[in-house]
């Protein structure tokens, strides 16, 4: 077992199947990895997994590799860090691939509040009453919102809480072009509702 400090002796260690070389990898590593990671998802969902699980399943599969003689070359800590940089990136573009996928809903995972149209309504109520909207506008602004259908009503959320179309289309999985033919369906349902 290693007790120095040194990260060479403690990937040798790791190489050996030394599980506390492992840990003390992973205390000197986990903070800074985590950081990167929150930095390089950054508006990517975090409904099925965070920047944590993608960390703990990088470094966990890093130790596996290491385990399997995979890294024969890897000797200092350069080397481990784009490594293990190298790993966690392909780990969120996996997990990103992953959760864009039909059977998980094209990267549409929502939480609960998402399915219910009167907590969305409620929301839009409260932002527009904090505004300061007449009643009437307020009221149209809720009948509108109940009126979309998920992919409009999700752009539209998405609007108001400042994404670019540009990030919208990515969230959904569809193209810049679409996502801006929708948001200027929203612009000309909205005039309509206010001029009627």
């Amino acid at each position: 077992m290693s007790v120095s400090g040194s990260v060479s002796e403690w990937i040798e260690g790791v190489k050996n199947q030394d599980s506390h070389a492992a840990h003390r990898l992973w205390n000197r590593f986990h903070r800074r990895l985590l950081r990167m990671t929150r930095r390089r998802m950054g508006r990517v969902s975090r409904c099925v997994v965070d920047e944590n699980d993608v960390v703990s399943i990088a470094f966990h599969s890093f130790l596996q590799r290491v385990g399997q003689g995979q890294f024969p070359n890897l000797t200092n800590r350069s080397q481990l860090w784009r490594l293990l940089t190298t790993i966690t990136d392909r780990k969120i573009v996996n997990n990103v691939r992953k959760n864009a996928t039909i059977k998980r809903g094209y990267g549409r995972v929502y939480g609960e509040s998402m399915f219910d149209r009167q907590d969305q309504s409620e929301s839009f109520l409260m932002t527009a009453t904090a505004s300061e909207l007449p009643p009437s506008v307020v009221i149209a602004m809720a009948e509108l919102i109940n009126s979309l259908d998920d992919e409009l009503r999700q752009i539209l959320l998405l609007r108001q809480q400042g994404y670019t179309n540009e990030e919208i289309a990515t969230i959904l999985n569809r193209s810049v072009t679409t996502v801006e033919r929708r948001v200027r369906m929203l612009r000309a349902r909205w005039e309509r509702e206010l001029t009627r």
